[in-house]
């Protein structure tokens, strides 16, 4: 089966299928297609990256419930920006939101998540926002170079905001420039955020503001 994304042309692996099967013991199928209309996306301030597809388990035994006899594990190919520990997946219920781990691995140069799943419909694989680290009297962003999508960009509006949401400071800089540390002339032991602003060669905005908590 194909990848959920046109990036990847790694296979989509099914483990556990069979052993659902309907009575009869005939073939079964995972279907994946596009979410549902009007599927909300997660917080942009907190996840970014939302990838949403539905899925479905055809020819399997569900109980009354919609669940499985036996959970299976569905591996999706995934762009390979999404990190272990960071990546999250919104298992999106008739009755509630449920999170799930997204246990990304890399196998035979592909990334992939891993869903352990019982029932079927539609899912968001989201990445939580790295946060800013206090350092030494600077604050450090160096985790954004792998949690800032920067592509389309020329120029990076950095802004500190203090506990208020009060603008304390901000620097322009290019992409080339794009710094790992901030030590703006400011007080920074009263900074809460740094926000991100991406901008294009004509200083037109590329996407959403990036909000990062200072820790």
């Amino acid at each position: 089966m194909d990848a959920i994304y046109g990036g990847s042309a790694a296979p989509v692996n099914v483990v556990g299928a069979a052993v659902n099967a309907e009575e009869g013991g005939g073939e079964v199928t995972l279907s994946i297609g596009a979410a549902s209309d009007g599927l909300e996306k997660k917080d942009s301030t907190l996840y970014e990256k939302n990838l949403q597809f539905s899925m479905g388990l055809d020819g399997a035994e569900f109980d009354d419930a919609g669940e499985l006899a036996v959970p299976v594990v569905v591996s999706i190919p995934v762009p390979d920006y999404y990190r272990p520990g960071k990546a999250v997946v919104t298992h999106h219920s008739d009755s509630q939101d449920e999170r799930m781990d997204a246990n990304i691995t890399t196998s035979g140069g592909a990334v992939y998540a891993n869903l352990v799943v019982t029932n079927f419909n539609d899912f968001t694989i989201s990445q939580e926002m790295m946060a800013a680290e206090r350092s030494n009297g600077a604050i450090d962003i160096s985790s954004i170079f792998a949690g800032v999508d920067l592509e389309g960009c020329r120029n990076v509006i950095y802004s500190i905001y203090d506990t208020d949401g009060r603008m304390v400071a901000d620097e322009l800089t290019t992409v080339d420039n794009f710094v790992e540390e901030l030590s703006l002339a400011c007080d920074l032991n009263h900074a809460a955020t740094v926000g991100i602003f991406r901008l294009n060669e004509f200083f037109c905005p590329v996407g959403e503001k990036v909000t990062l908590e200072v820790r």
